[in-house]
């Protein structure tokens, strides 16, 4: 009898102690999600539209398109700033080779998307390359890291669905209105597709939107013209995107979306 309550003593605590590790690392999770989407914010919020940095954080550029590029390094004698307004034709796409020349030295930034099986699960979906020469010594450097996109901090927001392809939604037969929230700080879309609910990872380039392919509920629905093509126009897509006032327009070469701010 003894034993048995022996056993049963130390069942209780390994299952105790089970309990306690999943809720600290559910703790940890949620406090490093937490610090995440401060960052988020906070990059915005200073108007850096990109930045990267090496595997062990031995440099890090930081790009505001309108503004000016920073790269900084302990393996450079100073940092390297450019005002983007001096570069002529200023910085190209998302997936490009910029380069940008100062008195002190030449940058040349290639950033270039992950292998597609790797963009959706990545903090920072894209490979960066940075070669630095030091115009006064020739010396040259070059360092690999990753680096993210942040998008535009007004396309963290919710959405209705108001136009597809010139098409006015109609929504008389509708459950619910089509609609779209993004968590620019989660890396997610959720919306309602007219009858089902659906959700996508999303990740951003320059003024670009790439969604995952979406995933969505499987309720048979009477009246779903509209689910197959809001669908099909996002899942595993990139668009464009842009706004007029209250209106969010996502765009490529087969079709436009045209969503309103939702109040």
């Amino acid at each position: 009898m003894i034993k048995s309550f022996s056993i049963i003593v130390i069942v209780l605590g390994v299952c105790a102690c089970a309990t306690v590790k999943d809720k600290t690392n559910q703790e940890q999770e949620q406090m490093s999600s937490i610090q995440e989407s401060e960052s988020h914010f906070e990059m915005q919020k200073r108007g850096i539209d990109f930045s990267a940095s090496g595997i062990d954080s031995d440099w890090l550029l930081e790009i505001d398109f309108d503004k000016k590029v920073r790269f900084t390094s302990p393996k450079l004698n100073h940092d390297f700033e450019v005002n983007v307004l001096v570069l002529g034709e200023g910085l190209k796409g998302s997936e490009a080779t910029h380069e940008v020349i100062s008195s002190d030295g030449e940058l040349t930034i290639g950033i270039q998307y992950k292998k597609q099986q790797l963009i959706h699960q990545a903090k920072k979906p894209f490979d960066v390359i940075v070669k630095y020469v030091d115009r006064k010594t020739d010396k040259e450097q070059s360092f690999s890291g990753e680096g993210v996109f942040y998008g535009d901090i007004r396309l963290h927001d919710s959405w209705l669905l108001d136009r597809i392809n010139g098409i006015k939604i109609d929504t008389a037969h509708l459950d619910q209105y089509p609609h779209m929230d993004i968590y620019l700080d989660k890396g997610k879309a959720m919306g309602f597709m007219g009858c089902n609910s659906f959700s996508s990872d999303i990740y951003f380039g320059r003024n670009e939107v790439c969604f995952s392919p979406v995933l969505s509920t499987k309720m048979a629905c009477m009246n779903d013209a509209i689910e197959p093509v809001f669908s099909k126009a996002i899942s595993n897509k990139v668009l464009k995107y842009r706004f007029d006032d209250l209106y969010l327009i996502l765009e490529n070469a087969t079709d436009t979306l045209v969503f309103v701010k939702d109040y």
